[in-house]
């Protein structure tokens, strides 16, 4: 969904976040990681990185991971994690 409304629809980060939190947070939608789609969402209006990045770093920090070997320079402006040169 964010894909398809930031590139397709050209729906800006932060009106995507205004539309998507309200579903995610629906009593009766069964998600796992409701959470951490959340901080996914965060990460990516607050931080300007891909919401793919988003949910990596998301995933890393809900796990304590505070390293990744990575080439995306963007995880680097993530507070907790420390990309490391493969």
């Amino acid at each position: 969904m964010v894909y398809t409304l930031g590139r397709r629809c050209g729906v800006g980060r932060e009106r995507i976040r205004e539309l998507l939190l309200p579903i995610i947070g629906l009593r009766g939608l069964k998600l796992p990681g409701k959470r951490l789609l959340q901080q996914a969402l965060d990460l990516y209006c607050d931080k300007g990185i891909s919401f793919a990045d988003a949910y990596n770093a998301a995933l890393m920090l809900a796990q304590g991971q505070k390293e990744i070997y990575s080439h995306d320079a963007d995880l680097a402006r993530i507070e907790g994690i420390t990309r490391l040169e493969p």
